[in-house]
């Protein structure tokens, strides 16, 4: 490949002997290919952030039907954490069932923190008291060892359950999991995440590690400032605080265009007063115990919109935002602002998007798909999408693709469909460099992969061709978003990566975008 040695020594960063640490990338035009060709070059982490601790924060007041729908849905959470940038045998883009999650540690605890020194039904002095929980809540199942569950180097902390230990996680996240649909009507999760954090279990935080935390709820945070908000004296509408309902949590930490006690419609909300503890605090907090970047927040709760308030049997209440599969959820504005508040944790990366330190998910889409977007969000923020940014060419700049691939229409409004295979024709070269963050780094060209394991993408065996790499069609690269429907993958005879490890792409690359009439318009595999 031509541009193989050119990387060698015009990206500085690689090779000893090239001056400087700045990459360094010049433009080459292959004299077969008109002057609207450009040439890309993106650096893919194959070390992926392999420390991550999770807390999970459950509310403990949902009906017993939902918590049962959730209960038997956990295992998605994990599932999602499946990332083919961590390896493991047989492991790939197109079989991440195979791959290895991250080194996790995993704490629960319950939003349950009671309502100070009132005497009301259904709460206890102090709640669940912000501890991380470790005893069975199923009979039969197997709890970890310590308070939290750990899972490193493919080893676990869980003394018996399935043999594979990613399975032994599930088993025991399922197992300890506090969803009991007893606990009291305030639920506190910020207040419950902060206590928790501060004041953790040994082992629980590691110093290196991303941290996120999950929280999952029905209801909107109602961490309070000031406790006679939960004062059981006050108990009609005509006395200050009203009922003692959930209400109270609104009515005492939202501001609308209206705050008023008549139903109706409610628009403009946002946290405001002071029986709640200002939300602004906790994103304080939250960002005290990472660097930039390395701290996640997501709720599984209500959505946002629309806001309602009604008479329910005569009590005040806000309408559930959304329904479904036996679960209801009410808006919960103060987990969003939180999300919004934490934004500027996010992270740049090289194709220009920022990652989000906090995000809010439905809790009432169908058979609870978000607890796999949420371990899906958070691989997200510790691995690097190998999305091509362009439609890939050939050295003669004909488009690149897979048989029946749709690339788009023709300058009649025809569609086009690819008609032959041609990815492993693409003008491409790749360098690994390892020992990124010591001074002896080390520089290899990779070849690139036979012509069947480009054919063949549910195939990971490189077999005596490893390691080598191939363009792979993938689901999570749109084109409308990444520039191309196909990633870049090293195929590798253990399937891990080594640490440390960056792969340096460089491609011939269309200046139109997929689906343009322009880049239909070039020729095919030519």
């Amino acid at each position: 490949m031509r541009t193989a040695l050119f990387l060698l020594c015009t990206i500085a960063v690689l090779a000893p002997g090239c001056s400087g640490r700045k990459p360094i990338v010049q433009d080459i035009i292959p004299e077969s290919c008109p002057p609207v060709l450009k040439q890309v070059t993106r650096y893919f982490p194959q070390s992926v952030e392999r420390d991550l601790d999770i807390l999970l924060v459950f509310s403990t007041s949902a009906p017993a039907t939902e918590q049962a729908a959730l209960a038997g849905q956990l295992p998605r959470l994990i599932e999602g954490l499946r990332t083919p940038g961590l390896g493991g045998i047989g492991c790939s883009y197109n079989n991440p069932g195979a791959c290895f999650i991250p080194d996790v540690h995993i704490g629960v605890i319950t939003a349950d923190l009671g309502v100070g020194d009132y005497d009301v039904p259904g709460c206890t002095p102090g709640g669940d008291g912000a501890k991380l929980a470790s005893k069975p809540r199923l009979p039969g199942c197997t709890p970890p060892s310590d308070p939290f569950i750990s899972y490193v180097d493919e080893q676990t902390n869980i003394p018996a359950g399935a043999g594979d230990p990613v399975e032994r996680v599930k088993e025991a996240l399922s197992c300890i999991a506090p969803l009991g649909a007893q606990g009291c009507r305030f639920q506190q999760p910020l207040e419950a995440a902060r206590r928790a954090l501060e004041a953790p279990p040994p082992g629980f935080l590691r110093e290196g590690a991303f941290l996120a935390i999950v929280i999952v709820t029905s209801e909107d945070d109602c961490s309070a400032a000031r406790p006679e908000l939960f004062d059981p004296s006050s108990q009609t509408l005509a006395d200050p605080l009203g009922p003692l309902t959930s209400y109270r949590c609104f009515e005492r930490g939202v501001s609308c265009d209206r705050n008023d006690r008549a139903p109706g419609p409610r628009k403009e909300c946002k946290p405001a007063g002071d029986h709640l503890r200002p939300v602004e605090e906790y994103a304080a907090a939250f960002k005290k115990l990472k660097k930039a970047g390395r701290l996640m927040v997501y709720s599984l709760a209500g959505p946002l919109e629309p806001i309602e308030v009604t008479l329910e049997g005569g009590v005040l209440a806000l309408r559930p935002t959304c329904t479904g599969e036996g679960r209801s959820a009410r808006p919960a504005l103060r987990l969003a602002a939180l999300a919004e508040g934490l934004a500027w944790q996010g992270r740049y990366n090289e194709s220009s998007n920022w990652w989000p330190g906090g995000s809010a998910v439905d809790l009432c889409s169908a058979d609870l798909a978000p607890l796999m977007s949420l371990g899906d969000a958070i691989i997200a923020h510790v691995d690097q999408s190998s999305c091509l940014p362009a439609p890939p060419l050939t050295e003669r700049c004909g488009v690149v693709c897979a048989a029946g691939d749709q690339l788009g229409r023709d300058a009649h409004g025809q569609a086009v469909t690819c008609s032959a295979s041609c990815l492993d024709r693409v003008d491409c070269s790749v360098v690994e460099i390892t020992n990124m963050d010591r001074d002896d780094q080390t520089t290899a060209v990779l070849p690139r992969c036979p012509k069947e394991k480009f054919d063949q993408p549910s195939d990971p065996d490189c077999g005596s061709a490893c390691p080598c790499w191939r363009l792979v069609e993938l689901r999570e690269c749109r084109p409308l978003d990444h520039g191309s429907p196909y990633a870049f993958e090293i195929l590798r005879r253990n399937g891990r990566p080594p640490r440390s490890a960056v792969a340096v792409l460089h491609c011939s690359v269309s200046d139109s975008p997929w689906g343009s009439a322009t880049f239909v318009g070039r020729e095919q595999c030519l």
